[in-house]
């Protein structure tokens, strides 16, 4: 069994397609990420957790508490449930702005 916390976000809506086209048995965390207790007891049972459970920090001023703070929680439960935290995303990374590199492109050269 595999949890999958985030699993209406836009990467954890298609983790979900695929285990469901593969057959794989999975849940969805029904709650905040941010409660340890939640997060614990929907992973009973599972042998690997999927964490996409994110928030952009700018938005409602609980980004914090979800990535730090929710992450933690996804960690804690893996361990005691004898699993494995099997991934992590952010992606409110898509909507940064574009970053100008500061050095000179001329720089960036392949090492042997």
């Amino acid at each position: 069994m595999i949890l999958v916390a985030g699993s209406r976000g836009f990467i954890g809506q298609h983790v979900v397609a695929h285990l469901q086209s593969t057959g794989r048995p999975f849940r969805e965390l029904d709650g905040d990420v941010r409660d340890a207790a939640n997060v614990t007891a929907a992973a009973q049972g599972c042998s690997a957790i999927i964490h996409l459970a994110f928030k952009n920090l700018n938005v409602d001023g609980k980004g914090f508490d979800t990535n730090i703070v929710g992450t933690q929680n996804a960690v804690n439960a893996a361990r005691q449930v004898g699993g494995i935290l099997g991934a992590q995303a952010v992606t409110d990374l898509l909507d940064a702005p574009k970053v100008e590199p500061t050095y000179p492109q001329d720089n960036l050269r392949s090492r042997p």
